[in-house]
């Protein structure tokens, strides 16, 4: 592969708003209140010196181009909720021409949003309540944001909602719990198949010390448990863009050290 190939670690953060600031190139922003946040590993190439984030709602047609600057991270805004939309970075040099050639593209709803709760207050110790929003995808998971809350199960409805079960994790409390959308995070699955991973090992080397090793295993561990909007969460531990850092991120990193001859048991 060329150095300045941008096939590249994708992962998509429907709940994790990144900073940088953004070049709109087209589209109005009225009536569009959807946002992406996108991440992407660096290309390798030193010449390169930024990169344009394209973005359409058909596969491979772009209507829009951000300029991410040298960032390896950005938030689309105004995007149609409800709508699927298409992704795709290429990098650039220092005169702004275009190098390499453009990522592999992504697609995703926007960022979900929870509008409205059904019922609003938890009486007991355990409640089935209905998550109204839109930009929900089939596979999206549900978290407590309360820590007097625990979400046990999430199922989606035809109307397009999410009925989660609630547990009062303090069961001795007897006061009710007032439920807002604010005490909720919906999170969106990653696109990132076996595929992905056999192509691009890279994106397990979370410490970027160009080795993939022990250390990165305790950089997993560092993080586990973590969920989206923890202070200790990270990105790179989140192997499978879920929303937690869990065993599947950690068993995913132990099975590949084991394929290439490490010994996982070794980890500080």
């Amino acid at each position: 592969m060329h150095k300045s190939a941008m096939v590249m670690g994708w992962w998509l953060r429907n709940g994790f708003i990144c900073g940088g600031a953004l070049a709109l190139l087209t589209l109005p922003s009225i009536g569009f209140a959807g946002e992406l946040s996108v991440a992407w590993l660096p290309a390798q190439d030193p010449a390169v010196s930024g990169y344009r984030v394209f973005v359409g709602t058909e596969p491979g047609q772009y209507t829009r181009i951000l300029d991410a600057g040298a960032g390896t991270k950005v938030v689309i805004p105004d995007l149609e909720d409800g709508r699927t939309h298409f992704v795709a970075v290429r990098p650039y040099d220092a005169n702004g021409l275009e190098t390499g050639v453009i990522s592999e593209e992504i697609a995703s709803l926007p960022k979900p949003r929870i509008e409205a709760l059904d019922p609003v207050t938890l009486e007991g110790d355990s409640e089935f309540v209905t998550l109204h929003g839109v930009n929900f995808d089939a596979e999206a998971r549900v978290f407590s944001l309360d820590a007097r809350l625990e979400v046990r199960s999430a199922i989606q409805t035809d109307g397009g909602g999410i009925v989660v079960q609630l547990a009062r994790l303090d069961e001795s409390a007897a006061d009710d719990i007032d439920l807002t959308p604010a005490m909720f995070s919906v999170v969106n699955p990653g696109r990132k198949a076996e595929e992905f991973f056999d192509a691009h090992p890279e994106v397990m080397d979370i410490d970027n010390d160009h080795n993939i090793d022990e250390k990165d295993i305790l950089c997993v561990r560092n993080a586990f448990g973590s969920r989206l909007g923890d202070p200790n969460y990270s990105l790179g531990a989140d192997l499978d863009a879920d929303g937690v850092v869990d065993g599947r991120d950690l068993a995913r990193l132990v099975a590949k050290l084991g394929a290439n001859g490490a010994d996982p048991a070794s980890a500080p």
